[in-house]
């Protein structure tokens, strides 16, 4: 047998694939050479290692292994890399007869790739940028129309909730489009003085500008000419301001601070609000003529309540970034993953990724319990816990059939709740016929 599993290996290794086997817990089982040249750095003993041993670019952007540990189902990404060949990632779950997986094998294909001549993955760009993690519908709408417009240089206004990723999104246009290769210019007016706002975005000559008898200083305009010029928060741009905001967006022209003639600028302006531009033209703080200029084109980012199906996806993309910053190895229980999606996250993404940032530095073992998360998280379920039974196995399954009713009301199906609450469908099945939950609803069909 052991002859015969060297035979299979040896095979494996020489295939023009690089596969990995990883268990439940994101070890590695077994990985071929061409996976171990590319992003164990040609280890030689593998077994026992973590997905968080591997490569960081590996974790942070190629592996689909989170996420199909959450939707457990086969998941396919094609990716390209900056010399704009494509690569796909299939990742597949190995599941027992109760449908729970057991294994998850990844392979990455690349026709150029050979053992002696690796693919450069490592300086490659993904197709949907390094930084948009998502699977939902509404998102993934987003992503389609900013493929449609790549090539054209219309602004962009992104509105929605503070932390909702709207200059992660800006950036992800940016990317995407023919400006790639300019630079991407950002400027929150939230965190500009108001009577420094001119001088940052247009520079100033010596003299002119907040360090009088200084050399001059380029602005921010000028820095972006060729790229993009991100302008976060423009509704608390002064009004002074944008006047010469839209002169530029109009004309392509703009003058510093102590200058008597103006430039030429060549920059595309994506703005972003958290804020109703609306009722601010109404109360004469916002020009109204702006307004129509800056949002050609429209995305309004939902909030992560409003995008549930990218919770799971979003919260294994933090942990293995923060796992990788810190040299950790954590993951959550299926309590906490329960107690996190329970929670309303009114600080949306950004609120999230903090979250998780403290409870890998924070927490004192691998595994993150309920009881590690910050308070504010757990408090809504504190008066639930209050109520169960005192005998251990009376409150167990109490506990049990009442996170299953939660569920229920929140998702309605078996496969919904299976996703949502990280276990099989047949095992979410099962719970459901032993607590009764569903029976009324298809009763009445």
């Amino acid at each position: 047998m052991a002859d015969e599993n060297t035979f299979f290996k040896n095979i494996i290794d020489t295939l023009q694939v690089s596969v990995c086997v990883f268990d439940t817990e994101r070890n590695i089982i077994y990985c071929n050479r061409g996976f171990a040249d590319l992003f164990m750095e040609g280890a030689a003993s593998y077994e026992g290692k973590s997905l968080y041993d591997t490569d960081p670019v590996y974790v942070d952007r190629i592996t689909a292994l989170p996420r199909v540990l959450e939707l457990k189902r086969t998941v396919i990404v094609e990716k390209q890399d900056k010399s704009g060949e494509d690569y796909a990632i299939i990742t597949t779950p190995v599941t027992d007869s109760d449908g729970d997986i057991k294994y998850v094998i990844e392979a990455i294909y690349d026709d150029r790739r050979t053992s002696d001549e690796p693919a450069d993955y490592f300086s490659g760009e993904e197709r949907t940028g390094d930084s948009m993690v998502f699977i939902s519908q509404k998102m993934n709408e987003i992503k389609m129309t900013i493929e449609r417009i790549s090539t054209f240089d219309s602004t962009i206004l992104i509105t929605g909730e503070k932390g909702s990723g709207k200059s992660t999104l800006a950036k992800f246009i940016h990317e995407s489009s023919k400006r790639s290769k300019g630079e991407f210019v950002a400027i929150d007016c939230a965190a500009v003085p108001e009577n420094q706002m001119e001088a940052v975005l247009f520079g100033y000559l010596p003299g002119a500008g907040p360090d009088i008898g200084g050399t001059g200083k380029a602005g921010l305009a000028e820095i972006a000419n060729g790229g993009t010029l991100f302008i976060d928060e423009i509704g608390m741009m002064p009004l002074s301001v944008q006047g010469k905001i839209l002169r530029m967006i109009q004309d392509g022209t703009y003058v510093p601070l102590g200058a008597a003639k103006e430039r030429k600028v060549n920059a595309r302006i994506i703005s972003a609000t958290s804020m109703s531009l609306e009722n601010q033209i109404k109360d004469g703080r916002f020009r109204e003529d702006l307004y129509y200029r800056l949002r050609v084109i429209e995305f309004n980012i939902p909030t992560l309540k409003e995008r549930k199906e990218d919770f799971d996806v979003l919260l294994d993309y933090f942990a293995a970034r923060f796992n990788y910053q810190y040299h950790m190895n954590k993951s959550f229980s299926d309590k906490a993953r329960y107690a996190l999606r329970k929670y309303e996250w009114p600080g949306n993404v950004s609120e999230l990724q903090n979250a998780v940032e403290r409870v890998i530095v924070t927490s004192k073992e691998n595994v993150i319990e309920t009881a590690d998360l910050p308070d504010t998280i757990i408090a809504p379920l504190g008066s639930f816990d209050a109520q169960l039974p005192p005998d251990f196995d009376d409150a167990v399954e109490t506990y049990e059939r009442r996170m299953l009713e939660e569920a229920y009301r929140q998702y309605g199906s078996s496969y919904k709740i299976a996703g949502a609450m990280g276990m099989s469908q047949t095992k979410a099945s099962r719970l459901m016929r032993k607590y009764g939950i569903g029976k009324m609803k298809e009763k009445g069909k």
